[in-house]
């Protein structure tokens, strides 16, 4: 028996190598993904990722991270979709590309079914997006789901809501200064309770209010609280027996921003003292206890002046 012609065998099995060589072009081809790598690595393609000013990043990223990157992240991705990301949203999931369309893009269609849909993102029981936040989504996808426009593109874009960031609340140093008037503080609180409290549990500021009590509430009331004037903050004294003689130790609160005398036996001349506080910021008088000139005069200085009619006992 003759050998097999060598010709023959070298042309099928090159036939084959190219046969090979076209699926697997194929495949690159067919997966997004690798051909933008394949692409990025021959300096064909620039990097696929969206601008630091970009719509993308100031907007659109938000409302993924807030509402779809729980489903569709690093650490788990349904239906092999990813949105953590410029460059995974783009490459798309198992359904293949989801921004082309605008409104009709399978993104946008699946963001706007109902919340009891099956297919709605987010699915049922999670928090949906905002009406602005759904024109956000069509705005973006509508101009072609760029990575590189900015908002200045987008004019008619509904404005962005204003973030609220709490301050991180320092414990050991609230309890350091609570502690330097704890004793008197204690004391002061089981003598007034209910009536004298802090003004919240993440301050060491007090407040003093009469809660119904008012005809208790007396000149030694005040000398009571001499030991911590420093950190009044509030002081409602409305309708008590306070006189004049505690002017000076009203005076003596620094700190104070809140302070109502209202049906007081204070004089008009005793609540324009009230200006040497230097951080009152509110003042609850009774009609007949003050004049416009010093009403004024408090205004002026920054003080919000709230007039009352005066109680006839």
């Amino acid at each position: 028996m003759k050998n097999p012609n060598p010709l023959s065998a070298k042309r099928y099995f090159v036939c084959v190598g190219l046969m090979t060589l076209a699926i697997i072009v194929s495949l690159i081809w067919q997966d997004a993904q690798l051909k933008q790598i394949i692409r990025e690595r021959l300096g064909i393609s620039e990097k696929l990722q969206a601008t630091e000013h970009s719509f993308y990043q100031q907007r659109v990223a938000l409302i993924f991270n807030k509402y779809c990157v729980a489903c569709h992240g690093e650490n788990k991705a349904k239906g092999d979709l990813r949105v953590d990301s410029f460059r995974h949203t783009v490459f798309g999931g198992k359904t293949g590309d989801m921004l082309t369309g605008g409104e009709q893009s399978l993104l946008y269609q699946r963001m706007a079914l109902p919340s009891q849909d099956r297919l709605a993102m987010p699915p049922y029981g999670r928090e949906r997006q905002t009406p602005d936040e759904m024109r956000v989504m069509k705005m973006w996808l509508e101009q072609g789901a760029s990575g590189v426009l900015t908002a200045a593109d987008f004019p008619d874009a509904p404005s962005q809501p204003k973030l609220i960031k709490f301050a991180e609340v320092d414990f050991a140093a609230i309890q350091q200064a609570r502690q330097k008037n704890a004793a008197h503080v204690k004391a002061l609180m089981q003598q007034y309770s209910g009536q004298l409290q802090y003004i919240a549990r993440t301050s060491h500021y007090l407040e003093f209010e009469t809660h119904g009590q008012a005809q208790a509430i007396n000149d030694q009331t005040l000398r009571d609280l001499s030991p911590v004037v420093k950190d009044m903050k509030r002081l409602n004294i409305a309708g008590s027996l306070v006189s004049e003689q505690s002017v000076e130790i009203i005076l003596a609160m620094q700190n104070l921003n809140t302070l109502n005398v209202a049906n007081t036996g204070l004089s008009a001349k005793a609540i324009e003292q009230f200006l040497l506080l230097p951080h009152l910021q509110k003042l609850i008088v009774s009609s007949g206890a003050t004049s416009t000139d010093i009403q004024k005069k408090l205004q002026k200085a920054g003080i919000k002046v709230t007039v009352i009619a005066e109680l006839m006992f």
